[in-house]
């Protein structure tokens, strides 16, 4: 069997996998359409939780300004400064003229001069304006008090109406304060609009805490202003705000009187302000809640608006 030749084998070729397409560079990128919806998506949603995020920065801002001023107040009572403007301020509602009220929202209101000193110079303890704090509890009014009721002022909490007496309390005084409503930037009175009779409204400055009980409510026009009169012997408290909400046409006015000094104060009856110094991280931080929604509804319209791969 010579001469004869075997053939070699030959090689076999090992072909590769095949792979599944690859999408386009194309295919990935964000078009005017995509970016659109997020654009719209984020905007809209920040517009829908502004009010909230704008109410929980003022609330941290009134609580700063009301702890400086209690802190500030409680050195003025340890030096005995603080009796000294008491007594200038009972002094200053003595010599109140009579006369009707203006409505700070119509109208410009001037400052009302009477006593031995300017309206501006009383109460004043240093505490960037401050002058006082009111709260409605059941509402969740806390807010500080400055004299005055320009919008100044009644952006940064609530005001005093000139004219009207110092909220120091005392027989034959009625004191007027008043704040917005319905404000993108904060609550501040809008809760008012859900007030009864029996509510408890807290005025504290200095070394006093005075307590009344709201007696009416009514609605009238802006110049109707007679029930803001002082009546000898009475001891009266009006918190004053447009109505209805959004319109302002007319002025809700909650009306109440002074209660007895010798009724409980106790911290769970509802009247009794709290020291916003104290332990009060908790709410802040719940307060916050609309930082992570913000930050899922973004995820979410990034997500959904994506392109297709």
């Amino acid at each position: 069997m010579t001469g004869l030749r075997v053939a070699a084998a030959a090689p076999v070729a090992h072909r590769r996998p095949e792979l599944p397409p690859q999408p386009s560079r194309r295919g990935r990128r964000w078009t005017t359409a995509p970016v659109a919806i997020v654009v719209g998506g984020l905007v809209g949603l920040a517009l829908l939780l502004f009010p909230v995020a704008a109410d929980w920065v003022s609330t941290i801002g009134h609580d700063r300004a009301i702890a400086g001023y209690l802190e500030r107040g409680a050195e003025l009572r340890e030096s005995g400064r603080a009796d000294e403007l008491l007594a200038a301020a009972e002094a200053y509602n003595r010599a109140l003229p009579d006369g009707p009220l203006l409505d700070p929202y119509s109208v410009a209101v001037a400052d009302t001069d009477a006593g031995p000193e300017r309206y501006r110079d009383q109460l004043q303890v240093g505490a960037g304006g401050v002058v006082a704090r009111v709260t409605v509890p059941r509402l969740g009014i806390d807010l500080p008090v400055e004299l005055g009721a320009d919008e100044q002022v009644l952006r940064r909490g609530a005001g005093h109406l000139p004219g009207s007496s110092l909220p120091v309390g005392g027989a034959g005084t009625h004191s007027v304060l008043t704040a917005h409503t319905g404000a993108p930037y904060a609550a501040l009175f809008t809760p008012l609009h859900e007030a009864r009779p029996g509510d408890v409204i807290e005025v504290e400055l200095l070394d006093r805490r005075l307590r009344y009980r709201v007696t009416t409510l009514e609605t009238v026009r802006p110049d109707e202003t007679a029930s803001l009169a002082r009546r000898p012997g009475e001891d009266l408290l009006t918190l004053l705000t447009c109505t209805p909400i959004g319109v302002n046409t007319h002025r809700l006015l909650v009306h109440a009187e002074r209660m007895p000094d010798e009724a409980p104060a106790s911290s769970n009856e509802p009247g009794v302000a709290a020291d916003p110094g104290a332990g009060d991280w908790l709410p802040t931080a719940l307060g916050a809640w609309w930082i992570p929604a913000f930050l899922l509804g973004a995820a979410g319209v990034v997500r959904l608006a994506r392109p297709a791969r």
